[in-house]
């Protein structure tokens, strides 16, 4: 794959300087940070967990997630390092009252990851906690302009406006795992589709996308596949001088798949074939007020998400279950779809002397296990802090330190029902176990550099 990727980009630097395009810029991030965290439990880690439970029949990964799939190692994880390599072309420029635009621009990004401890199955180290390195493409588009104000983007793309720390100005160092990013985590990220922003102003701008995926954030509360979900995106960006206000809003459809083909084929019982429903609609709406005043500018973040599942909630709706469970109203039934939650940020950006403090709280609000709406992957979690203390060295390297935690609660029904659940000797107890927190944090210091043409 790294191969692969050093190929595509050497051809975009030979036919750029070859004439193809106008113009080429070439700019580059890095950031390596070195850490002390605490190891902690989350369902996104729980497939080694309920393999290791008797839930999975050894190592085969088929239940459960494994987005954080080191977790559970993360003291052991003392450094990071990662970048992105970005290939800008630029062609038919103009001027409108001052301003340059171009009538084309391009877009490549090229993202490197050092050791990556959370995505390790399928490769050679597949021991829980491993890392590996990766190479891969990140957002990679055309836009073209008719006129200043307007623009159309085809390609995989980021919706800016649709991440909260797009709206404060500021994301937050020494998280690259995102193990404490839920002040952000409704942004939709390199998705394929199209979309058009139009500018009232250079401080006014709206927006709308279509795309196919939804963010880490759609996929976790709805147990959807992010490449069978339709998603439309509207935003809204502007800045009043003392106020600025960012609003993005998804609709997102996933789900309830025709497993039946066209040629009368067998498929599997997951809906990996057939054809794609679009059955389940959710939505997710976040927002962002910062006020500025001189040195410092205090902001309010929101994020909100309700709808419908994609998948049944869990596998407790089964016969089984509600024929063996002492208590049938630990047992879910497999149309229990809707789901709730939603958070909110205060925070502070402050320039102080040489350096920048930024500094942000958030709390989760999402019913309770057994509640109606209720979002089993975050039923325990309660809030996260991050605080950065951002000293610049040069213009384009700096030094920060950092501290993020994440508490959590229990869940008191959820562990009364798992405890019922094991008296009685029910499977059930194991998959319901998986989706329990612990609390974890980290405190560091970063290293970010930024250079190019």
């Amino acid at each position: 794959m790294l191969k692969k990727l050093l190929f595509t980009s050497i051809c975009t630097v030979a036919l750029a300087t070859s004439g193809y395009a106008a113009e080429l810029k070439i700019n580059a991030d890095v950031e390596a940070y070195y850490k002390a965290q605490t190891d902690y439990r989350t369902p996104l880690d729980s497939a080694d967990w309920l393999d290791a439970n008797g839930a999975g029949g050894g190592k085969s990964y088929e239940d459960g997630f494994d987005d954080r799939g080191g977790a559970n190692n993360r003291s052991s994880q003392t450094a990071r390092a990662h970048g992105n390599v970005d290939f800008i072309g630029l062609a038919g420029e103009n001027d409108f009252d001052g301003t340059t635009w171009y009538n084309f621009i391009g877009f490549m990004r090229l993202k490197l990851d050092a050791n990556d401890p959370d995505d390790n199955y399928g490769s050679d180290q597949e021991k829980d906690g491993s890392y590996v390195d990766k190479a891969s493409i990140g957002d990679l588009w055309v836009r073209y302009s008719p006129a200043a104000m307007v623009g159309i983007k085809i390609g995989t793309q980021t919706i800016a406006a649709t991440a909260n720390a797009y709206g404060i100005g500021h994301k937050f160092v020494g998280d690259k795992d995102d193990d404490f990013v839920f002040y952000t985590a409704g942004v939709v990220d390199e998705k394929p589709g199209i979309s058009i922003d139009l500018h009232l102003s250079k401080d006014i701008e709206l927006g709308v996308a279509m795309l196919q995926g939804m963010g880490d954030l759609s996929k976790i509360i709805s147990g959807g596949s992010s490449a069978q979900a339709n998603n439309t995106v509207l935003w809204f960006k502007g800045n009043f001088g003392m106020i600025e206000a960012t609003l993005g809003h998804q609709s997102i459809s996933v789900g309830d798949n025709d497993s039946s083909t066209d040629d009368g084929s067998t498929v599997n019982t997951d809906d990996t074939f057939g054809e794609w429903g679009h059955g389940y609609a959710h939505t997710i709406t976040n927002a962002v007020v910062k006020v500025n005043i001189g040195d410092f500018s205090p902001f309010i973040g929101y994020q909100a998400a309700s709808g419908e599942a994609a998948s049944a909630k869990t596998g407790l709706g089964s016969p089984t279950c509600q024929s063996t469970a002492v208590n049938n109203n630990i047992c879910p039934s497999d149309d229990e779809r809707a789901i709730n939650l939603s958070s909110i940020t205060l925070g502070l950006l402050a320039n102080l002397g040489p350096g920048k403090l930024a500094a942000e709280y958030t709390t989760i609000t999402a019913p309770e296990w057994g509640e109606k709406d209720y979002v089993l992957a975050v039923l325990e979690v309660d809030s996260t802090i991050h605080i950065n203390y951002q000293y610049p060295i040069t213009e384009n390297a700096s030094i920060t330190a950092f501290y993020n935690s994440l508490t959590t609660k229990e869940d008191k029904k959820l562990r009364e029902d798992i405890e019922t659940l094991e008296a009685s000797s029910v499977a059930a107890a194991r998959p319901l176990g998986a989706f329990t927190w612990s609390s974890s944090s980290s405190v560091g210091l970063s290293f970010q550099m930024k250079y190019g043409n």
